[in-house]
Parts: C-alpha cells; structure tokens; sequence
C-alpha cells in the first residue's frame, strides 16, 4: 500500500474522544488500480462459448440464455491487449457464419429476379441487431484505435454485409438489374417505388460501392437507351423530338434518389447523344419552319439544349443569321415598295420577340440581326431609303392611329433607319414629303412631326435636320404674316377684308425648289389678291422676292347643282378648269388647255381627277381611260352626295417621275458637295496620302455607296480647282495645298 498524500480532518481521530488539536494529522491511503482480473483458462473457454451462443441469439432473434448485460461484462473482462484479439475474431465468426445463412435464403428468394424486398428486410433486421452487439461491444469500441475508436464494430459488420451479402456475384447482378428495370421503367411512364430504390442506393453509398457496383453499368445502359431515343428524330417532328428531349432532362435531373454526380453524367449523355449528335440534322430539318411559326417556346427548349452542347449557340445562332439573310433577302427585293418597309418592321418585331423569349435577350443574336438588315437592306441602293420616307409620310397622314400607336412606330422606324446607308436620301424624299404635308395640312400631329425631326437629330446632327426645323419656322412666320395681312386688307382694301386667303411664304434653300407655271392664266380676282400681297410683303421686308409656287396651291369653290350647292376643295389647276364652265356648256381638252395654258401633261391629270371616280364633277363624252385632245367635257348638274363639302382627289400632290429624277440630281450634287469636303478635310489632316488610302479613307468618313469612277471625277477637278495636287515624283500621291 502506498500513501500518496495525507488529509488533516479532526473527525478521523481514534485515539480519543476529545477534540484532537489542530496539529493532529491523519494519513488516508490510496490503493492502486487492481487490473483486470486473472482469467483462468477453463473459465476463458466458458465465457467465449456464452459470448458466441449470446450472439447467435441476437442474430437469430432468439432468447439467449444470459441477459444482454452479463454479456456485456463477458466483453469487458476479455478486452485487455491479450484477448481483445480473440474477441474480434469470434464476432467476425459468428457474423459470417450468420451472413452466409441468410445468403443462401436470399438467393433462394429472389430466383424470380425480385430481390429488393428481401434484401431489405434483411438489412433492416440486421441493422437492429448490429445495434444490440454494437452496445455489447461498447467497450471493445472503446479501446480501439486509429480512428475506429466507438465504430469498429459497427464498420466490421457493414464490411461483412458488403462482401458477403451485396458483392456476391448473383446477388449483385440481380440488384443491379433490378435497379436498372425500375428506372427503365420509370423512363417508360410508370410510377416507382422511390424509398425502396433510395434505401437500396443509400447502402451502396454507405458500403462505398456505388460507382463500381452499380453507377457504371448504370452509365453504359443510359447511353445505349439514350442513343436509341436520338434515332426517333427521324421519325418525329422537330418540335415532338424537342419536347420529348426535354423531357427526358427535366425526367433525369428531378430523380433524388440518385447523386446529383450521377444525375449530372446522364444528363451529359442526353446533350451528347440526344442533342449534339443530331444538331445539324434538327436545324436543317426545322429551325426555318420554327422561325415561320414563331413557336416561342419550342426555340427556347432548343436554345437551352443548345446551351449545353460545345458551341451550341454559335451552331444556332449561324442558322439564326442565315435565317434572316434568307427572309430579309426576299422582303427586299420580291415586295412592293408600299408594303416593303412594313414587313420589314413586321419581321424585325418577330425577331425580336423571338430573341426576348426564346434566345435569352443574347446579345449575339442582336448583332446578328443588325449586321444582316443592315447589309440586306442596303443592296437595293437608294430605294428602301426611298421607301421609308413613303412609308413614314402615310403614318404621319393617317387619321386611325392615336398618339400612343403613331410614337411605338416612330420608334420602329428610327431602327430601320439607323440600318440605312444612304440617309441623304432618306433627308431628300422625308424633306419634300414634309412640305406637302405642311402646306396641305395633312400631318396627324404637329408634336409627332416635331418627334420625328428631334430623333432625326439625335441620330445625324443639326445640320441633317436644319432645313426641317427652318420648314417649320417659315410655317410659324405665314401664320403672322397671314395675321398681319388680313388686317391691312381692313385698314387699305376693306372691301376684300371677307376674303379667306391665306399665303405660305416659304424659303428656297428650306422647301423643295419647283419652277411656277408663269403662263397659267389665273383667274382676275386671284390676281388682284396675288399684286396687293406682293405689294405688302415687299413694302415689309425689303429686297425679297416671291415666286408663286401655283402647282401647290389649294382653293375652296362653291359649285352650283341641280339638287343642291356644294363646296369642293380642289387645286388651284382645278379650279381653273372648273371656272370655265361658267362661260361654256361643252369644251374640248384642246380648247381647255388653249383657255388656261396648264402644260398637256398636267392637264390630263387635272382632267381625269374631275372626270373619274365617285366625284364626277365633269362629263366626258367617251368612257375611255385615255384623254385625247378632242375628248368634250360637259359640266355635271346632276351630281349629288351627301357631303356639303367634298374633297376632289388632287393627283398634282403625288410625286411624278420628272420630280423623282429632279430630287435624285439634287442628292447626287449634294453628295458631291459631300465627297468634296471629306477628300479635303482628310489631305488638311494627313498632309500627304497615296490614292489608295485616300479612297479607303473616304468610303470611311462619308459610309455613302460611292461608285470609285465619281470619287476619281471629284480628285481631279480639286486637282484642278487648286485644293490638292499631285506629287511630281510620285503622280500616286497627293499633296494639300494650304
């Protein structure tokens, strides 16, 4: 016995009764640990024969014949360092041996190939009974080392159940095979038995034998039906195939009782086998009639399948653009020039819908979509140019399109005009549209011809835009000028105060120049009125002159019938002609033109617009297309309609072939004014520059179609007008002259 430390307590004291003095001191010793008790060898016999029978119950669920807890104190008197090795030994015994029992029975229950039940209620039996033997073992547990220290009993079991049970070639297979029908079948439509197959795949988990058992072959057998699945589209629609396609990747993702790994393997096997293998085929076969259909949602699957293949949106997004080029390509040149621009605008808005909902707002296939309007759109030349100004005009005239409407398609138009090369055409046409709408009030709204004029701006600059602006100055000033007019007829000529008259001043370099017909014989009082406003607005604004411009002015004329009196708002060259038959019953397309000096050309016009139609305010005596120069035309009497004031189709305001050739030389010398300029400010930058650069650098600055033989026209006569010349060593170089 050994003291290893002493205690001072008056209560321990035997010697005496009294109270010991607190001096007094007494030892209490401390026995040393006694060690684990000898074991004699018949004894050991004994207690492994009890351990051995006591497990065997646990195992075949049987009564043992000793309580679980003398069980537990066999396990504790032999797990020293001498027996612990032996106490392992007889539990991996008594296990295997139980194991292999009951893997007889399992091969014997599951020849019908239906193995999953049984294999589950034997691991669930045995997981119970693993935790009855865990917590007799609990101190053979806690003696190990290594890190299987409160877990070596639970993982020597688990390994035996792996090796034994589940690695057992015959078992393996029939619960691979088993696995693998169920989710076959699952791909077929049927509903399965999700937590038989999730606890089936938490064991090979859990025994860490999932990929080799079971996830490889699982891989193989996905490929082959997969592969099978791709060959349908052959035989499918584009659009069945894409939808079953995606519906095999949302089938395969959603299934939770596989890894996300596993999950994540056998969707790459749909995009490569299902997909990638076939992109070209499902393309060629049917983007285009996709795209006709606008099937939105049907694009958005092959987008996102496509997403998911190595340069999937590239493969995509090149048939997107041959698409395009197709479709834009037959807009432009097969459509009639009315309708070219709105299908235009039509076909982009689909697109671009398509774009939004289908191909997530890419910017890829935006580029796309610009690059190939803008080289489609511009092989016609001038013409969509052209054509846009039209298609503008009519939306700027029209009566049916609220303000809300009229802007969404000012907005449209600006991005088809952003696609035009040759905007001075564009400036050209819009201008002398503008004007006519000016002067014969036809514009739906002052603010959205404002709006159109301000976007203009933004995108080409003041002075793209100047004489617009000073268009609509000079409109503004008519107004006072009328005002102030109309008041001096009061103070100097009251008697022609009642008139309405109204006169456009107009600036030359603003409006489209025309020559005024300076032979029409124009009625007396119009004359009258023309000397005194002439008269007036020179006495007010010195040195200026005015040229009537009588092609575009408009008159008001009460018309005296049979049944009734109308007005009717005709041109001024109307008016002339109807005028004439106050004096004449009859007269002859000669003798009209003889009386008013309108040229033959106009005066058929004038003539056909009074003579055909619903507002036949003139007879002709032969119902002929043609008007020849005997053709009589007698006033109609009889003519009725239930309007007071009617509107008498003005064919002077649409635009001839003479006035198309004329605004087509003004563009030309306009862009020679341009050429000139760029070719000069490029030689006062760069000082010295070979032709070849000179012409890059042109087609650069102006971005016009500039033919080069009208570019070398223009170098040579500012070679000869002394702004560039050549370089006497090297007649390929020009030289700015300051």
């Amino acid at each position: 016995m050994i003291s290893l430390f002493t205690v001072t307590d008056s209560r321990f004291c035997p010697q005496s009764n009294k109270i010991p003095p607190k001096s007094a001191k007494k030892s209490l010793p401390i026995v040393n640990f006694r060690g684990y008790p000898i074991i004699i060898e018949h004894l050991l016999e004994n207690q492994h024969a009890q351990l051995t029978d006591g497990l065997k119950a646990i195992l075949y669920s049987k009564e043992p014949d000793i309580s679980l807890e003398n069980l537990f104190q066999i396990v504790d008197n032999l797990n020293d360092t001498e027996h612990r090795e032996r106490l392992f030994q007889l539990l991996t015994d008594v296990i295997e041996g139980y194991l292999n029992n009951e893997k007889f029975a399992l091969l014997n229950k599951s020849r019908d190939g239906v193995v999953f039940c049984h294999l589950l209620a034997l691991w669930r039996s045995y997981s119970q009974k693993v935790i009855i033997i865990k917590n007799v073992y609990i101190k053979y547990d806690r003696c190990c080392q290594n890190g299987l220290k409160y877990n070596a009993v639970q993982m020597v079991c688990t390994e035996l159940f792996k090796n034994i049970i589940i690695l057992e070639q015959t078992l393996k297979n029939r619960i691979v095979s088993q696995l693998l029908l169920t989710i076959n079948e699952s791909r077929q439509g049927n509903v399965l038995d999700k937590n038989e197959i999730d606890t089936i795949i938490s064991i090979l988990l859990q025994m860490d034998i999932y990929k080799d058992v079971f996830e490889n072959r699982y891989l193989l057998e996905s490929k082959n039906y997969f592969l099978e699945q791709s060959v349908l589209v052959k035989s499918k629609s584009v659009e069945e195939f894409l939808k079953q396609t995606n519906k095999c990747i949302s089938t395969e993702a959603r299934r939770e009782y596989l890894p996300e790994e596993s999950n994540e393997k056998v969707l790459k096997i749909i995009y490569e086998e299902m997909v990638a293998n076939n992109l070209d085929y499902i393309l060629d076969k049917g983007f285009e009639s996709l795209m006709d259909s606008s099937h939105t949602d049907v694009l958005a699957i092959l987008y996102d399948l496509c997403k998911n293949v190595p340069h999937g949106v590239e493969i995509i997004a090149d048939h997107f653009q041959k698409y395009i080029l197709l479709k834009c390509t037959t807009i432009v040149v097969r459509t009639t020039e009315k309708s070219m621009i709105q299908e235009i605008i039509e076909f982009k808005d689909k697109l671009e819908a398509v774009i939004a909902t289908s191909f997530g707002e890419n910017r890829l296939f935006s580029e796309l979509l610009r690059t190939v309007f803008t080289k489609v759109i511009n092989t016609k030349g001038c013409e969509p140019a052209q054509n846009l100004a039209k298609y503008l005009d009519s939306k700027l005239r029209s009566k049916y399109l609220n303000e809300n409407a009229l802007e969404n398609i000012l907005k449209k138009v600006m991005v088809i005009f952003r696609y035009i090369q040759e905007k001075d055409v564009f400036e050209a046409y819009y201008r002398k549209d503008l004007a006519r709408r000016l002067i014969f009030g036809k514009s739906t709204s002052q603010d959205e011809e404002r709006s159109v004029i301000s976007k203009l701006k933004v995108e080409c600059g003041e002075y793209f835009t100047a004489k617009m602006e000073g268009m609509f100055r000079d409109v503004n000033v008519s107004r006072d000028i009328n005002a102030d007019f109309k008041q001096y007829l009061s103070n100097v000529h009251p008697n022609l105060a009642h008139s309405d008259i109204s006169v456009m001043v107009l600036t030359n370099s603003f409006w489209t120049s025309s020559t005024g017909n300076h032979q029409l014989v124009v009625p007396a009082d119009l004359l009258r009125y023309q000397s005194i406003f002439r008269k007036y607005y020179c006495f007010t604004h010195n040195g200026r002159k005015l040229d009537w411009q009588s092609n575009l002015a408009h008159c008001i004329v009460r018309a005296s019938f049979a049944n009734s009196v109308k007005e009717l708002q005709v041109s001024l060259f109307q008016t002339i002609v109807l005028l004439l038959f106050n004096d004449h019953d009859t007269l002859t397309t000669s003798r009209i033109q003889e009386l008013t000096k309108i040229d033959p050309s106009e005066l058929k016009i004038v003539l056909r617009s009074l003579s055909w139609g619903k507002t036949k305010i003139l007879i002709k005596d032969f119902d002929e297309n043609a008007i020849a120069p005997t053709d009589s035309f007698t006033f109609n009497r009889n003519f009725s309609d239930k309007l007071f004031r009617i509107k008498i189709n003005q064919l002077q305001m649409k635009e001839s072939i003479e006035e198309q050739k004329v605004t087509e030389k003004n563009i030309l010398v306009d862009r020679q004014f341009q050429m000139d300029a760029a070719i000069v400010r490029i030689l006062k930058r760069k000082r010295i520059i070979s032709h070849n650069e000179l012409v890059a650098e042109v087609y650069n600055v102006m971005n016009l179609p500039v033919a080069p033989q009208d570019l070398k026209k223009r170098i040579e006569l500012l070679i000869d007008r002394e702004y560039i010349k050549r370089d006497s060593d090297n007649t390929a170089m020009y030289t700015y002259i300051a």
